[in-house]
């Protein structure tokens, strides 16, 4: 055993961490930063149902961050209003520990945690994790030590003790799907397909894919069902039979499929904290303990993968769904690429899957000239090697804030068109912009040029080394993810990782 094993408290802190030098950042500035918020309680003769003295306080003092209440009435009959913020967790139990302490012996130390974050599709995802003994009724469904995502007029019940009606502040809803919607909306319609229960709610929608809340009756949780006419399962049926056959915890699984004339039904787990793109924005960067966990989750799965032989080929933070929100969570690799609304995706995102692909892919894909000389061919690609580089751009994302080929700066001397001018940015349309903005992007990917000289990389030299390995340029010198896992960033924690991991996946 190592004689000294730095501990994830050794890690600069989360909320403070040092402002990186100025360049583009993946920021998305409509997105509040998480707050620090102390647990501190005082101590007083708490009644049943009520808010502690701290929560009373710093609810009367600020509204600034409310998205949702849940309105109550205790046994005395008298009602209390919960209000859940962005970024805060609010906590109902029986502890006087609790943001809402309900002395009765049906109430665990603490029933459930509510928990809001930005969303990627806009508005909110306001969640509820369910931690105690006896469960919580969710509409009348039983949820037993699960998260599910909260809507208005959502009704969540302790068996035997409190009913909360959940009420969704109008600016926290992401505007409304038709300008005649009733506001607030109306609750959300279910139909039951299997042991299954699909509602109106749609938590995405795309080209080919709608994606909707639903309930698995039979594991008692909820789900997210991606709905596609059945003229187009052929084309995601190949995904589908892989992914069914994957169980990992670090891997989106699809639970279940029915197909319904004209419809076809896909049941994946649904994950509640949003996405690791949002998770990055709403704190500029992670903290390098922080991004080591994940990076080591992601790392267990892409190896169960690969020794599958099966790879995923589009590994973003767009497509790594947050478990449930929490410092240190547990995440999972997913595609949602076809029912993703991309009118939400913050503007270094518009070049899309490119800005992840190695250089190989990216002459294979565009026809590019390889600035080697070499002619842009469309040739084939190991997916393994893609996932391999896709997981070092990630990991520079995670641990900078920034992307190391989507920036801002000088553009590129080549433009699409070899050998014409370049013009100014103010002389593009749209459309025309974004093509400049992708060639830039292709020729610094194939040019192999990864910036690390600045803060906060000169204070991590061994993440430095394990992202600059896996952005390696040429596919057959580029580490592989099992090598990775060996690697001394990795190592030198690999206790403390392997403890957090059963911590978040038991």
């Amino acid at each position: 055993m190592p004689s000294a094993v730095p501990s994830f408290a050794s890690f600069p802190s989360l909320n403070h961490a040092p402002t990186p030098r100025p360049r583009k950042r993946i920021l998305d500035e409509s997105c509040s930063p998480v707050a620090v918020w102390t647990h501190k309680r005082v101590k007083s003769g708490i009644g049943a149902g009520t808010l502690s003295p701290i929560s009373a306080h710093a609810y009367a003092t600020t509204g600034k961050d409310v998205v949702a209440r849940l309105t109550t009435n205790d046994e005395l009959d008298v009602s209390h209003d919960i209000e859940v913020r962005l970024g805060h967790p609010t906590t109902v139990g029986r502890g006087n520990h609790c943001n809402y302490v309900i002395k009765s012996l049906v109430v665990s130390s603490v029933h459930f945690r509510l928990y809001a974050v930005a969303s990627s599709e806009g508005g909110m995802i306001v969640s509820c994790e369910d931690l105690s003994s006896n469960g919580l009724l969710w509409n009348n469904h039983k949820i037993r030590r699960a998260a599910i995502i909260l809507h208005h007029g959502d009704i969540l019940q302790i068996p035997g003790s409190q009913t909360f009606h959940v009420e969704m502040d109008k600016h926290a809803q992401g505007g409304k799907a038709m300008p005649f919607d009733p506001t607030p909306p109306q609750r959300p319609k279910e139909r039951t397909v299997g042991d299954y229960v699909i509602t109106s709610h749609t938590l995405g929608s795309g080209h080919f894919a709608t994606v909707h809340l639903g309930f698995d009756s039979a594991r008692q949780r909820q789900v997210a069902c991606k709905t596609i006419k059945v003229s187009k399962v052929t084309e995601v049926m190949k995904e589908v039979k892989i992914l069914s056959s994957l169980n990992h915890p670090n891997i989106n699984r699809v639970l279940g499929y029915i197909e319904e004339d004209p419809w076809a039904h896909i049941f994946l787990e649904l994950s509640t904290g949003g996405d690791l793109f949002t998770y990055i924005t709403s704190q500029e960067r992670l903290q390098e303990g922080e991004a080591k966990f994940l990076g080591y989750q992601l790392m267990l799965g892409l190896i169960y993968m690969h020794n599958l032989n099966v790879s995923h080929r589009d590994l973003k933070p767009e497509n790594i769904l947050i478990c449930a929100p929490r410092a240190y969570p547990r995440v999972q690799i997913a595609d949602f690429g076809l029912a993703r609304d991309r009118s939400h995706e913050p503007a270094f995102s518009a070049v899309g899957t490119m800005a992840y692909l190695p250089p190989e892919a990216v002459v294979g894909l565009v026809g590019r000239p390889h600035p080697s000389g070499r002619n842009g061919e469309r040739r084939g690609y190991d997916g393994k090697k893609v996932d391999c580089w896709s997981l070092g751009v990630t990991l520079y994302t995670m641990l900078s804030g920034m992307h190391p080929f989507d920036y801002p700066g000088e553009s590129s001397q080549r433009t699409i068109r070899q050998g014409a001018s370049q013009p100014s940015q103010g002389e593009l349309d749209p459309s025309q912009q974004s093509e400049a903005e992708a060639a830039i992007v292709c020729d610094r990917i194939l040019e192999g040029r990864v910036e690390m000289n600045y803060h906060p990389w000169l204070s991590m030299p061994d993440a430095r080394r394990i992202v600059r390995e896996l952005l390696v340029y040429e596919p057959n010198k580029r580490m592989s993810v099992a090598s990775a896992m060996q690697h001394i960033w990795i190592e030198k924690d690999i206790n403390q990782l392997e403890k957090k991991y059963q911590s978040v996946t038991k």
